[in-house]
């Protein structure tokens, strides 16, 4: 099986503008993106100073440990996480979204936010963590804020246009 997935790709072709390469498997294959953005210093500054708030938020709203959140981070910015009793959080800080669902750069992306409880309440802790994105977020550069959920949908005036999930600006 290995083997027949070794020759097809040895006989893989692809086109470079007038020239052809061909490819086999002791060939090294160069992938090209434009990924070769790096995080930039105050990029990191900024992303560190908005964790160190995220920190605060949760110890406040959640009687959380400041320690309790956690920074993971990426060549383009990080992903804050909090999984609390009966609520998770993730958020994705980019200084570069490299065109990810075209995304403008400089953006906070809400990827999740489940709580366990589904009661009323559940709409009004999401108010709240938007609230803090928005006054934080702003504070510390960035200039976008675009959420994976589905509850989420922005008004034409501060929507970003062609984006395939929900994005608006900040004013």
């Amino acid at each position: 099986m290995y083997k027949k997935f070794l020759k097809k790709i040895s006989r893989l072709t692809l086109g470079f503008k007038k020239s052809k390469k061909t490819i086999t498997p002791s060939t090294p294959i160069n992938m090209t993106t434009n990924s070769n953005k790096t995080l930039s210093t105050i990029a990191a500054h900024r992303i560190e100073d908005l964790f160190n708030d995220f920190c605060i938020y949760i110890a406040k709203r959640y009687d959380a440990n400041y320690d309790d959140a956690i920074c993971d981070w990426n060549c383009v910015g990080a992903t804050f996480r909090y999984f609390g009793s009966n609520i998770h959080i993730q958020l994705k800080v980019w200084e570069h979204s490299i065109g990810h669902n075209n995304l403008p750069d400089g953006i906070i992306v809400l990827s999740d936010f489940v709580t366990g409880s589904g009661h009323a309440q559940d709409k009004n802790e999401f108010v709240a963590l938007c609230n803090f994105i928005f006054e934080r977020g702003s504070r510390h550069g960035f200039k976008h804020f675009a959420a994976e959920t589905p509850e989420v949908t922005f008004t034409p005036e501060v929507a970003v246009p062609n984006t395939l999930i929900p994005c608006m600006k900040f004013a």
